[in-house]
């Protein structure tokens, strides 16, 4: 250990800053491609869309729907809240049914199990 920390101490500081500048640079670029997946995951099959009621033109996916509290954001930037907002308590309407299914298949379990 102490030979590891004296090779440390004798490293050229400008070549320390600049392999730790190349670590982080590959760090944020593992990041940004594990986000691109993460993307093309969120945007499977399974991922529903949410249309306007008025005109029928795509919103935003439900997987960009985040719920803070008692309020809904939408994560995707393209999305524009104001023409939405009908929406938005739609779906907050939705949620809240589903979580009260949720529930109530969970009591059934249960107390069928029980």
């Amino acid at each position: 250990m102490y030979k590891a920390m004296e090779k440390v101490e004798k490293l050229d500081p400008m070549y320390v800053r600049q392999m730790i500048q190349q670590f982080q640079k590959d760090e944020i670029q593992k990041h940004k491609v594990e986000q691109e997946k993460a993307k093309q995951i969120k945007t499977s099959e399974d991922d529903l869309e949410i249309r306007c009621k008025r005109c029928n033109a795509k919103a935003t996916q439900v997987s960009d729907v985040r719920q803070l509290g008692t309020d809904y954001l939408v994560l995707d930037n393209s999305f524009k809240g104001t023409q939405f907002k009908e929406l938005l308590l739609k779906i907050q309407i939705l949620l809240n049914s589903l979580k009260k299914c949720l529930a109530y298949k969970i009591y059934v379990l249960y107390n069928s199990n029980g």
